[in-house]
């Protein structure tokens, strides 16, 4: 059970139904699985037992001393994982690879050999593992039971619920389909279900509350682009500015400080906090509305200014010297 390639069917298919004898005795030997292909009569799909004597050999490797147990109604696999108690009816001593099948021979209990005896159970039915295509791999073990699965063969079988996934379970009955349900079945209810989502999905009108046209969309989104772009680069201009007037850049590093600010505002704010006024007079000069009233330094060119500035010279002074 540890291949994950494997699934554990507990004999919900149970895959013989050998009638115990009539007289009370307790078979010796019981068939516990057909050749072949066979089905329960529940709808399932069914299981295939094909090389026979490789199924034997690997049900008694696996078996603790090559023993299989016989329990009661599949106690084994329905009750004691619960914990519930499995008390066995009898024990699989040995498995014959026949034409028809897989035979066990079994020593009974007295308590098994007492039900059989006393018609308290009339079937017996095999747990087996198989593949996903319903390959059978190896027998695990035998239950009594009194319902059987597969009518028309000669030997016990039971009509057990599947230990099914309960997750599973609640997908089916979602889907509205029985547990019987294969693999094809569940894929094509699915399908449906996802086709008519998205048929419902892009026929539904949609909600105006929730919902606006595309177009009306991007023209907003534009319109708020272009108004945010207006407002930063009115902000941009308003930081250039304001460094030009308090002498962190000259009038002509008009254009630099746009670009820069435009780029990297954070990093046209550190400078315009840090850097040195040392354009101040140049600015109060050249900016319009702030000169000092005329004179000859009004005639000085802005790389003159400039020096002024950097040396801290009165400009209309500086005007007069290179006037004499």
């Amino acid at each position: 059970m540890a291949d994950c390639s494997l699934s554990y069917e507990t004999a919900v298919c149970s895959a013989l139904t050998t009638a115990l004898p009539t007289d009370g005795a307790a078979p010796e030997w019981v068939q516990l699985l057909p050749v072949g292909r066979f089905q329960p009569n529940d709808g399932r799909a069914g299981w295939v037992l094909r090389d026979v004597s490789k199924v034997v050999a690997a049900s008694l490797a696996a078996a603790p001393k090559g023993i299989l147990a016989i329990d009661y109604d599949h106690a084994a696999d329905l009750a004691a994982p619960k914990g519930g108690m499995a008390p066995a009816a009898g024990w699989i001593k040995e498995l014959s690879a026949r034409a028809d099948g897989i035979w066990g021979r079994v020593e009974w209990t007295k308590a098994g050999a007492s039900a059989i005896a006393d018609k308290e159970y009339r079937f017996i039915s095999p747990s087996f593992l198989h593949t996903k295509d319903g390959i059978v791999t190896r027998i695990v073990g035998a239950g009594l039971t009194n319902r059987p699965a597969l009518p028309g063969l000669p030997a016990l079988a039971s009509f057990q619920g599947s230990t099914m996934d309960p997750i599973l379970v609640a997908v089916l009955e979602a889907l509205g389909l029985p547990k019987t349900a294969d693999q094809a079945a569940v894929i094509d209810a699915i399908t449906k279900l996802k086709d008519g989502s998205v048929t419902a999905t892009a026929a539904a009108v949609p909600d105006p509350a929730r919902y606006v046209p595309r177009a009306m969309y991007d023209e907003a989104t534009m319109a708020l682009a272009s108004v945010r772009s207006n407002l930063t680069d009115e902000q941009t201009v308003a930081k250039v500015e304001a460094a030009i007037r308090d002498g962190k850049l000259t009038p002509a590093q008009r254009d630099w400080g746009l670009a820069i600010c435009r780029q990297n505002p954070a990093s046209f704010d550190e400078f315009s906090r840090t850097a040195p006024a040392v354009f101040a007079n140049l600015s109060r000069e050249l900016l319009p509305g702030a000169r000092w009233g005329g004179g000859s330094s009004n005639k000085l060119t802005e790389n003159q200014l400039a020096l002024c500035a950097s040396m801290n010279l009165d400009p209309s002074d500086y005007a007069k010297n290179l006037e004499a």
